[in-house]
C-alpha cells in the first residue's frame, strides 16, 4: 500500500505501507519562481526568496 500526504504533519502508518510527504506551499512557491524566471526578459534579475519550510 502507499499513501500520498499533502497534510502539514506526518501520518502514522503500518511499516509496510510506503507514503511520500509533500509540502504543497513550497512546491508551489518554486515553481512560481521558476515561472518568474521563465517569463523575465534576459538579463534581468527575477530570484525571489522561498518560504521557510515549517519543522
Amino acid at each position: 500500500m502507499a499513501a500520498w500526504n499533502f497534510a502539514p504533519v506526518n501520518s502514522r502508518v503500518p511499516e509496510s505501507t510506503v507514503v511520500r510527504n509533500d509540502d504543497m506551499g513550497a512546491s508551489l512557491a518554486l515553481l512560481m519562481k521558476n515561472l518568474k524566471e521563465k517569463m523575465s526578459p534576459p538579463g534581468e534579475n527575477a530570484r525571489t526568496e522561498l518560504p521557510r519550510r515549517r519543522p
